[in-house]
């Protein structure tokens, strides 16, 4: 991903005109990232040490989009996964590049176009697809963003790490049951527009909108030129709907040509051509569609030796986002006019909560960020968001047999709760009471004090960690037996232990008022508990 928060396209528009040769001057090499200007970007030292967390994958020596890079935890990489075919994910690979790579389909073709790099290095993913890697299930997920591009599920062991690489939010991916069942563990999230002043209409519907302006200005003015904008590789559906709603053909240069060739599009490569004669839709590279670039525009005009009369050019950018106006029309002379309209292939800062609210991951880790404090203020903005730890910290740190017998228990114990409230409960001890409360604050989570953030079942059997919790496990059912003060225990396991203890004596007085006491033969966090979770 990129260091700091820059739409591929967007960094050429803001650096004051340096954008690179005018559209009039030179035929457009998309191939030579043309498409954007990256000068600083790719001037930045390689560094072939180690990938840093927001491109890795725990408990693999995998690395997304992060070719510059040779290492996890000082170990050699073993396979690179490439989310799209943008400049700043796959920065790094260059012609004669010989490591493995995992992508779609259509990024492969791009990958070998560009790189040379060698078929048998490349395994394909394509969407909806499952593929093992080294004992490690991967998944691809559609992100919605440019033409072959796709989000990553890595399944590790039990846990489930989803690296959505850039995405654009859409409803649909919340019906996606692998998204959520069993929850993702780490979230590494696209937060490009993480900023709450972003709120993006939906893509279809700013399609819909050029294509009514477009229309109303070529009926207003005959003989006017609409041009679109576009990068190397992205914003291809905005031109291809037009073209297709208003019966024109799309003039492409020979070099973008060869881009949309690898790009599977089916029966809309017919709607494509090279000659610019023909139709009065040309597509253009964004920057050059620029408010700074009104001479490279009028001059592109100009090259059409008298065909067209005026311009009437689209930009389609989130950047051009405003809460005030839908989109923005500028007349820049008399003969040209610009568009703006906020059409994004990344997701809106509201569309990113939205995505983390509904999938509920356990963390989330961004990945567009400028330095460690504004990562640390990301993490925190999702926090509310993200899975709540276990009530029962305590409980959570069980072994698989534990988590067996705990389960078995608690079951026994809701059946005789509601054998018991069925019935008459006059000649139940203070003692059995005591226990029926506990159980009812088990089965009914809302009568516990509130949590901060979403609520999840008390017990998740699945989601233990069982290898790194069997020694606390142990060790409480060690001093359970023992009696022995909490002085000699690990700071993990009294953390724990102290959990417990306020959450099992938050149980209510027994019968005499008086608040339950336990007996000196257990630690406090473990009397209750044991008594009812210990095999019966």
């Amino acid at each position: 991903m990129h260091n700091q928060p820059l739409e591929m396209g967007e960094a050429s528009e803001n650096s004051k005109g340096d954008a690179g040769p005018a559209i009039d001057d030179v035929e457009v090499d998309t191939w030579a990232e043309t498409e954007v200007d990256l000068k600083a970007h790719w001037a930045r030292p390689f560094t072939f040490g180690d990938a840093p967390e927001h491109k890795q994958v725990p408990g693999t020596m995998f690395a997304v989009d992060a070719f510059q890079y040779q290492s996890v935890e000082g170990a050699p990489i073993s396979m690179y996964f490439l989310t799209h075919f943008h400049g700043d994910h796959y920065i790094g690979m260059h012609p004669g590049w010989r490591g493995r790579v995992a992508c779609t389909t259509v990024t492969a073709q791009l990958v070998m176009r560009r790189f040379e790099v060698p078929k048998d290095a490349i395994t394909i993913i394509d969407i909806g697809k499952t593929v093992e890697f080294q004992g490690v299930s991967v998944t691809a997920f559609d992100a919605n963003h440019c033409p072959g591009s796709v989000m990553f599920m890595f399944y590790v062991g039990k846990a489930k790490h989803l690296h959505t690489g850039d995405f654009r939010f859409c409803q649909s991916m919340l019906n996606i049951n692998e998204l959520q069942n069993p929850p993702v563990h780490n979230l590494y999230l696209d937060t490009t527009y993480s900023g709450s002043k972003f709120t993006f209409p939906v893509q279809d519907k700013v399609i819909d909108q050029v294509i009514s302006q477009c229309r109303k200005a070529t009926e207003d003015v005959e003989g006017t030129l609409v041009v679109v904008g576009t990068y190397g590789i992205g914003k291809e559906r905005v031109f291809l709907k037009l073209a297709r709603e208003l019966g024109w053909k799309a003039y492409v240069s020979p070099a973008k040509f060869q881009i949309m060739q690898c790009l599977c599009l089916g029966e809309d490569e017919q709607l494509l051509t090279t000659d610019p004669s023909c139709t009065q839709l040309h597509i253009l590279p964004l920057q050059d569609l620029h408010f700074t670039r009104l001479s490279s525009i009028t001059s592109y005009l100009k090259k059409q030796k008298g065909e067209f009369k005026r311009v009437f050019a689209v930009r389609p950018t989130g950047w051009s986002f405003t809460k005030s106006k839908p989109f923005t029309i500028s007349n820049m002379s008399p003969a040209v006019t610009v568009m703006s309209i906020p059409y994004s292939e990344h997701s809106s800062g509201s569309e990113l909560r939205q995505f983390v609210k509904g999938i509920k991951p356990k963390s989330v880790i961004p990945t567009v960020f400028q330095d460690v404090k504004e990562k640390q203020a990301l993490i925190a903005s999702y926090a509310n968001l993200v899975r709540s730890p276990p009530r029962f910290s305590i409980l959570s740190h069980l072994s698989d047999d534990s988590c067996e017998t705990l389960k078995a228990n608690v079951d026994h114990q809701n059946a005789s709760c509601h054998a018991q409230a069925c019935g008459s409960s006059a000649d139940t001890s203070p003692r059995q009471r005591q226990k029926q409360a506990t159980v009812a604050k088990i089965e009914h989570p809302d009568m516990l004090e509130p949590q901060t953030g979403l609520s999840e079942s008390l017990f998740n059997i699945e989601d233990i960690d069982v290898e790194e919790q069997k020694r606390i496990w142990l060790s409480i059912q060690k001093r359970g037996s023992s009696g022995n003060s909490n002085a000699n225990e690990s700071p993990a396991t009294n953390e724990h232990l102290q959990a417990g203890s306020k959450r099992a004596h938050d149980v209510g007085p027994d019968s005499n008022g008086m608040a339950a006491k336990p007996s000196p033969k257990e630690p406090k966090a473990t009397q209750t508990l044991f008594n009812f979770f210990r095999p019966k």
